[in-house]
């Protein structure tokens, strides 16, 4: 699974904490500690969005309507990230 040597699990320091796939099995979301969230569309590996964040990230989920992401880290905070909604429609036409 994700074998493809463009799909990076590293960030600049090397550091994935968590990985979170949504409830249909088609989006993974990581958080690191480069300062990121990253989405990836499992099929084919495609990086579909960045999300820069102020300090190290440890946590990541899925809303459970699909069109958000949250994550925590080192700020103490809990952030919202809307997912691109190319990303959640398309996966709607999915199933």
């Amino acid at each position: 699974m994700l074998a493809d040597p463009g799909f990076h699990w590293y960030g600049r320091s090397g550091c994935i904490f968590t990985l979170a796939v949504n409830s249909t099995g088609t989006l993974v979301a990581c958080a690191s500690d480069d300062n990121h969230v990253r989405l990836w569309w499992l099929s084919d590996q495609q990086l579909t969005a960045v999300f820069k964040t102020t300090d190290k990230v440890y946590c990541v989920t899925f809303s459970a309507d699909g069109k958000h992401i949250f994550n925590g880290g080192d700020d103490k905070k809990i952030s919202e990230r809307t997912i691109p909604q190319h990303d959640y429609l398309e996966d709607a036409l999915k199933e």
